[in-house]
């Protein structure tokens, strides 16, 4: 969800203590940079698209302080250079934590893999 608020308030809701610069590389890391944090996204303020309302929902992920992320279609609305480099940094990003990711599509690095189909 995109709270009707700042970036910079969107991103803190994952981590209060998060200072600026380290909003400012994660949404670099998530090409997302071209957003100031003082900017009000939502309703009343900027319209993101769907990829970058993904990518700031991965941000969210990336600055809580967990053992496990879990995304959820994390690349869904990227193209496919896009979701190349965010693959990437989420893989960078979440070195030494458990991540899971579900999604239809592929994933370059994991060290386990589950597959469910319908029979």
């Amino acid at each position: 969800h995109v709270f009707n608020t700042t970036l910079r308030e969107n991103l803190k809701i994952a981590n209060s203590k998060a200072k600026d610069s380290e909003l400012r590389e994660i949404l670099t890391e998530l090409e997302l940079e071209n957003i100031p944090l003082e900017e009000i996204l939502g309703e009343y303020g900027r319209e993101l698209s769907g990829g970058e309302a993904k990518r700031l929902s991965i941000a969210r992920v990336l600055l809580a302080d967990t053992p496990i992320a879990i995304l959820d279609e994390p690349l869904e609305h990227l193209d496919s250079q896009l979701a190349l480099r965010v693959q990437s940094a989420i893989s960078r990003l979440t070195a030494g934590r458990s991540l899971i990711v579900i999604t239809h599509s592929p994933w370059l690095q994991y060290s386990r893999k589950l597959t469910l189909a319908r029979e």
